[in-house]
């Protein structure tokens, strides 16, 4: 049994996973039990384990622990981006007791956690016709092609899962925090609103939680409106509110822009997975194929065409870090 977790800037999921031998013979892991906690409502990552283990202690010998970070990690420490904790594996494996302790990068976890998503907690926004090439798993996706990651959350996550001669290798990036690049007038006003106030502009300053906020803040700035809207108020009143449908759809633009030029770097022919907290409360605009997100994840000039053959795939359960995070304990 392993003690895995999802450590990000607003929340922290921890569970227990264990692996059980499927009918074919192979491994899986499955997550038995799980509870999800406000990140800042805590000191540190010990003191949620510590609430976690109390309201739900394990029901058999616990072997190593692994936590799913959002943040550059050798495996051994890390400071979380958008979060002032700083873990270390040592001394997590001082304090909980524990033999074995890993730290992995969270998108990292995402892509070992694939192999172990059930169907139904995959949900194809965008699929190429059959027609296309002759042989193709589901969705469209070429069976050893290499499959993009990235999802908008508290911050922007991507990396990459390669298959390489049978074996899964799996890339962790930063790549949320490359410049941002604005691709219409309106993208351009807000990039220079941006960096008055910061200085360098991410991709992650305007495609995240906190993205959505500053793209309100930019537009009620410029329509002189005297309270900015929050980002769920954004959502939520997108249908009736014209600057919060704008708001939203300059967020749309600017993530399936993002989502395109992971595409691309990486000739993703396996396919682009969504993952983060965002993607799911947007599911019915993001499955539109002439919707904003689509259209923007196309719209790459000379190489439309190689975008639209490639699928999109939206990740809707929150159980594929968690289950990554143990699969990179287990074979760290």
């Amino acid at each position: 049994m392993i003690l895995s977790g999802d450590i990000g800037g607003t929340s922290t999921r921890l569970a227990w996973v264990s692996a059980v031998e499927a009918e074919d013979g192979a491994i899986r892991l499955q997550v038995e039990r799980r509870a999800c906690y406000a990140s800042a409502d805590f000191p540190t990552l010990l003191d949620v384990c510590g609430r976690f283990l109390t309201e739900n202690p394990p029901s058999g010998t616990v072997e190593a622990a692994g936590f799913g970070v959002a943040g550059p990690t050798d495996g051994r420490s890390c400071n979380v981006t958008n979060l002032q904790w700083s873990l270390s594996a040592s001394d997590l494996e001082a304090s909980l007791g524990l033999p074995r302790v890993h730290l992995v990068n969270d998108f990292a976890a995402i892509g070992l956690g694939l192999a172990h998503v059930r169907a139904e907690d995959r949900l194809v926004l965008s699929a190429r016709s059959p027609e296309d090439r002759p042989v193709l798993s589901a969705g469209g996706a070429e069976p050893q092609g290499p499959i993009a990651l990235i999802g908008a959350g508290t911050g922007l996550g991507q990396g990459a899962v390669l298959r390489i001669g049978g074996r899964v290798v799996v890339l962790p990036s930063e790549g949320g925090h490359v410049d941002f690049a604005p691709r219409t007038d309106g993208q351009v006003a807000l990039l220079d609103h941006l960096r008055r106030k910061y200085g360098h502009v991410s991709v992650e300053r305007v495609v995240s939680g906190q993205g959505l906020m500053e793209i309100g803040e930019f537009l009620a700035m410029r329509d002189q409106k005297p309270q900015p809207p929050s980002a769920a108020f954004i959502t939520e009143n997108a249908g009736a509110n014209p600057l919060c449908a704008e708001a939203l759809d300059l967020f749309l633009s600017a993530y399936g822009a993002a989502a395109g030029n992971l595409a691309l770097t990486l000739f993703a022919t396996g396919g682009v997975y969504l993952a983060g907290g965002i993607a799911p409360r947007l599911s019915h605009l993001l499955a539109e194929p002439e919707g904003t997100f689509q259209r923007a994840f196309r719209d790459k000039g000379r190489l439309s065409s190689l975008l639209a053959a490639v699928p999109l795939v939206l990740l809707t359960s929150d159980d594929v870090a968690l289950l990554g995070a143990a699969e990179a304990t287990r074979s760290a």
